[in-house]
């Protein structure tokens, strides 16, 4: 590959996830990053079927102040996934967890921003087979630039959305 012509003064990160360690990185950053926020957190993701520790975090985060949004698929290509992650609305919500399900479209994001400055994006999904199983690769960064444009892709996608109720 060519030199890129500029560098920038991003940090940056890969993290690999894979079945094979003891430890599960994904799973494992995941959930410190979302301990770790004191302001803000935005999850943009396909499937949704928290692990007992995720849920339990993202409920923690937000009964401690932190403003959780979640922008979750409105269709799937597999209805039973969906309606699992749908199992988990009611404690989110009596939580204070702001729900959003995406209306146009198939959503095929997978974003993460804590705090406005650091964010992940990448393969995996929010969901035990993503997180546990599956080989998967993401980007770290901290930035809080990048953070920004992530956000406002959110709140575009959170307009095109359907917002949760109890």
């Amino acid at each position: 590959f060519p030199k890129p012509d500029e560098c920038g003064a991003v940090s940056a990160q890969v993290v690999v996830g894979e079945p094979v360690a003891d430890l599960r990185a994904m799973h494992s950053i995941l959930f410190a990053a979302i301990n770790a926020a004191r302001d803000r957190i935005t999850l943009a993701t396909s499937y949704f079927v928290p692990t007992e520790p995720l849920l339990t975090a993202l409920e923690t985060a937000a009964r401690r102040g932190v403003r959780v949004r979640l922008l979750l698929a409105g269709r799937s290509a597999y209805v039973w996934t969906l309606l699992a992650g749908r199992s988990y609305y009611e404690s989110l919500l009596r939580a204070g967890v702001e729900i959003y399900e995406y209306e146009h479209g198939l959503l095929h994001s997978k974003t993460l921003t804590i705090d406005g400055h650091w964010s992940l994006v990448g393969t995996p999904n929010f969901d035990a087979r993503s997180l546990l199983l599956n080989f998967e690769v993401a980007v770290v960064t901290y930035d809080r630039k990048i953070a920004s444009q992530l956000e406002e892709h959110f709140e575009k996608d959170r307009e095109r959305s359907k917002p949760i109720e109890l």
